[in-house]
């Protein structure tokens, strides 16, 4: 991934990490609540980034939340009120962002659930 004069120029062969995209429903339980259902919807593959990490002490436990920039292609199944799962963790997405607004590339903000 090169950046030139301010255009990010993103290129298909960088995109090797597979990653789950998650769709997020509210069940009803039966008892007048809901549960959570996250159910996967398909595997895309991206460049993933760490951004930055963090540690938090609560409650006598450290917990520790991670923040990813994921670059992937262009799918109208990526939404905020899905997940991403990498690795084993359920990434949150924090926002969205249509490179050029070309509808090519996407690049994701996400977060660690802690």
């Amino acid at each position: 991934m090169k950046i030139q004069k301010n255009i990010l120029h993103i290129s298909a062969s960088n995109m090797r990490e597979a990653l789950v995209l998650n769709t997020v429903t509210k069940v009803s339980d039966g008892e007048g609540g809901y549960t959570t259902t996250i159910t996967p919807l398909k595997t895309i593959f991206a460049n993933v980034e760490m951004q930055r990490g963090s540690r938090i002490l609560e409650l006598q436990s450290i917990s520790f939340e991670r923040v990813y920039k994921i670059y992937c292609r262009y799918d109208e199944a990526i939404t905020k009120t899905g997940n991403l799962t990498y690795k084993g963790e359920t990434l949150i997405i924090h926002s969205i962002n249509n490179l050029s607004q070309l509808n090519r590339y996407l690049e994701i903000l996400c977060y660690t659930d802690v």
